[in-house]
């Protein structure tokens, strides 16, 4: 659940984003290819006609020039080129009438008669160049990148006497093309715009109420029971949106009914446990109270002086110690003291607490090894409390060898580095695996004279901590207790 809790979906990951990615790069595709598409179209369309409009003119000039050519009037096909009004500057034509680059006719022979254009063009003109006209009308043949030839024949009752050549120039055309591609992608980019925020437009509405969908779950996963959410329309997500607040109100009652029998068992585990508490302490307490009382019946007997000796009194102030010591430790696990914690270098606490059990220790021919780990963080410990906590798992180890043995204590920096380590062990016999799962257990214990209250104070003590207490595997006899301390 925690896992669950700290996902976060990154914003380049999102359902919304890549379907408004996916969106807008179709349309692009889509107006790319559309624009390629029409241009290619324009360019071929514009070639086809500047070719039919080349023709038109050649013949024209072909059939208007048969007259003077017969005659041999030079004057009469000047007058008639000049009609095409060529310009001899290099510029580029401003409207389609300028589209004659050049213009010459031909007489038998193939004899250049008349021209009218640049003179670069001129001398190229003047050299014979035997075109097969096979019974074509017109011939077109490439010239330049933006110039073309157009050639057709003059004909005088089926002879040919001569033959008309015109250049065409594609430049005014291809201005106009440019031009019009401009327009197109000013279109284009208009259009791409306008596809972009449709498409954000239709995203945010069909993935809109998908994110109310997710923001509720979320609602319920942080324990907002019952969480409704709010989706017009009819199709399959308002239905899914219906459909999840059904399952909240669902969640919310069956929440509500695991809560009440909840609160039902915990009353009962309450009740429980208080007749447990009540019966340990009864238990431990009925000893002591019942030496004291002999003692006390002792006095009250016939012939008795009325008074404790010295061993009866000395038996009294044991019983009533051992009493309150049994209910100060079931006062503190019962209700526990606030913790004040306060920042401590691990290592000289450890060797502080541990050295007020090495006398006993050495009673006990236990030897006690440390293993300091350097460079340790400060821990954050409330003083009294974590040597009441270390304290016993020192008493338990010496416990656990009566023939002596040796305990070590070694201290380390877990993996995350977020907690530190402080592992305590002994050689002793270890602890049976049927005894393991009760070991935390309140008022459980092995031992005829034990509270079963030690080692429950100890994981009491390291949970209000938000650290944890474990006993780790071991392969040799002993006992391992792992204790991680949040830094």
């Amino acid at each position: 659940m925690e896992s669950v809790a700290r996902f976060k979906t990154r914003w380049y990951l999102s359902l919304a984003f890549k379907v408004s990615v996916t969106s807008i790069l179709l349309i692009l595709f889509l107006i790319f290819v559309l624009s390629l598409f029409f241009f290619n179209h324009i360019e071929k369309e514009s070639e086809a006609e500047l070719r039919k409009r080349g023709v038109y003119l050649a013949m024209a000039l072909s059939h208007q020039a048969v007259e003077p050519l017969l005659y041999e009037d030079l004057f009469a096909l000047y007058r008639l080129l000049d009609v095409f009004k060529i310009k001899k500057e290099e510029k580029a034509p401003e409207s389609e009438e300028g589209i004659v680059e050049y213009a010459a006719v031909y007489g038998r022979e193939e004899k250049l008669l008349a021209f009218v254009g640049k003179d670069l063009y001129r001398k190229e003109l003047e050299d014979p160049s035997g075109f097969d006209w096979s019974g074509k009308e017109a011939l077109i043949l490439p010239k330049t990148s933006i110039i073309f030839e157009v050639i057709t024949p003059i004909v005088v009752n089926t002879m040919q006497v001569g033959y008309v050549r015109i250049g065409i120039t594609r430049a005014y055309h291809l201005k106009q093309v440019r031009s019009l591609k401009r327009e197109l992608w000013g279109m284009a980019a208009f259009l791409t715009m306008l596809g972009v925020l449709v498409s954000l437009l239709m995203t945010r509405r069909y993935i809109l109420p998908l994110l109310h969908v997710i923001r509720g779950a979320k609602n319920i996963g942080k324990g907002k029971w019952g969480t409704q959410i709010q989706v017009k329309g009819r199709d399959e997500t308002a239905e899914l949106a219906g459909t999840f607040n059904e399952m909240s109100v669902k969640l919310k009652e069956a929440f509500e009914r695991v809560q009440r029998t909840q609160e039902k068992l915990i009353r009962s585990e309450k009740l429980n446990a208080i007749g447990k508490f009540s019966a340990n302490l009864a238990h431990e307490l009925k000893n002591p109270l019942t030496s004291i009382k002999l003692c006390i019946q002792a006095m009250n007997e016939p012939g008795s002086s009325g008074v404790l000796d010295m061993e009866e009194r000395e038996m009294v102030l044991n019983d009533v110690q051992r009493m309150d010591e049994i209910i100060s430790r079931f006062l503190v696990y019962a209700a526990p003291p606030r913790i004040h914690l306060s920042p401590v270098d691990i290592n000289a606490f450890l060797e502080e607490v541990t050295g007020k059990y090495r006398p006993r220790m050495e009673t006990a021919r236990i030897r006690l090894k440390f293993f300091p780990a350097v460079d340790l963080p400060l821990v954050f410990v409330d003083r009294r409390k974590m040597e009441e906590a270390v304290g016993n798992l020192c008493l338990n180890a010496i416990q656990a060898m009566p023939d002596g043995g040796e305990i070590r204590i070694r201290t380390s920096i877990n993996g995350s580095e977020e907690d530190v380590e402080i592992d305590i062990e002994d050689t002793g016999e270890g602890i049976d695996e049927t005894i393991r799962e009760h070991l935390f257990e309140p008022f459980y214990t092995t031992r005829k004279k034990g509270t079963g209250l030690g080692l429950s104070i100890v994981y009491q003590i390291i949970q209000e901590h938000g650290g944890e207490i474990s006993l780790k595997d071991k392969k040799e006899k002993g006992t391992i207790f792992s204790i991680l301390l949040p830094v």
